[in-house]
């Protein structure tokens, strides 16, 4: 972990005094050559039912989404962004946008960051979402055990790890994010069944049905132009890869 820290810290340094900083600009993924369902930074992608977009949250939060805090790792807090549907009357729809630690200079989240992949921290923060339930979806009654098995988790295909500094330059606040690239890329669908069993909300995820959306088969995020290690001149941010974050990943298999 000390020789990650220097890395990154000696990384940024030398960028700074070099001047060699990377201006980064969203270009579109034209692979696979379809048209499909398209990813916008600013708001949520819709891979279907387009007549039940997602909740805008300008009115009550001032930006287009909601934000819930928990703790994701032990000792490591993050804020995540999302919003919600009930899509063509039949799919609970949570959507996520990005996961950022909440505290600047954080050793747990650095340490929680550094272990988990881009896929493995969407997952987690997925599933804490669904069980947390800010979005009121049923079931809610803690006294009846049931299960609903049409809950639906949609992102960007392509996501990736940055590191930014809320401070100033002289008095450095790193703070850590996991956010949806910003490009063109597909949407992901993963689907997840949601119970309440003895008075607990449980998530599960679970294999698409035939008449359901499939996860896409494969996802090109290698040609967006996310230079590793370079440094955002405007938001100080350092960046790493876009990677694929299609389908739920266990956290307990390596990064």
């Amino acid at each position: 972990m000390k020789r990650f820290i220097t890395s990154v810290a000696l990384l940024v340094c030398t960028m700074l005094m070099t001047g060699s900083f990377v201006q980064l600009v969203a270009q579109p993924n034209t692979a696979g050559g379809g048209e499909g369902p398209q990813y916008d930074r600013v708001k949520a992608c819709v891979p279907d039912c387009p007549g039940t977009p997602f909740e805008d949250a300008s009115n009550l939060t001032g930006q287009v989404f909601f934000e819930t805090e928990f703790e994701i790792c032990p000792g490591c807090r993050v804020s995540v962004q999302w919003t919600k549907r009930i899509a063509c009357g039949r799919f609970y729809d949570l959507y996520i946008d990005r996961i950022t630690s909440r505290y600047g200079n954080d050793p747990a989240c650095m340490a929680c960051f550094a272990q988990y992949s881009t896929a493995q921290l969407v997952t987690m923060a997925s599933i804490k979402l669904l069980e947390l339930n800010p979005m009121g979806f049923p079931p809610t009654d803690k006294e009846k055990d049931t299960c609903i098995p049409n809950y639906r988790v949609v992102k960007g295909a392509c996501w990736g790890k940055k590191y930014y500094n809320n401070g100033s330059y002289d008095n450095p606040d790193y703070m850590h994010r996991a956010i949806a690239c910003p490009t063109n890329a597909t949407c992901c669908v993963d689907y997840f069944e949601v119970c309440m069993v003895n008075r607990k909300r449980v998530a599960t995820p679970r294999v698409a049905d035939p008449d359901e959306i499939p996860l896409p088969l494969s996802t090109v995020c290698n040609d967006i132009s996310l230079t590793p290690g370079s440094v955002d001149v405007i938001y100080q941010e350092a960046l790493f890869d876009c990677h694929p974050v299609c389908g739920p990943v266990p956290p307990t298999e390596d990064p």
